[in-house]
């Protein structure tokens, strides 16, 4: 579970969430992401459609 303090900071950054539970989602999917790509073998292999995920990491 991600810090309610953090949740709070996240969703105050000015992002359209409409509930904590949309922005918890969010930052497990994000940090998955950036785990994922941060290993050579596996992100020269995977590719991701559609741009929600992608756009808040960049």
């Amino acid at each position: 579970m991600i810090p309610r303090a953090d949740i709070i900071e996240w969703r105050s950054a000015g992002h359209p969430w409409q509930s904590d539970a949309m922005v918890e989602q969010d930052l497990i999917i994000s940090r998955a992401l950036a785990e994922l790509f941060s290993d050579a073998e596996i992100s020269g292999q995977l590719v991701f459609r559609g741009g929600t995920a992608l756009h808040v990491i960049g």
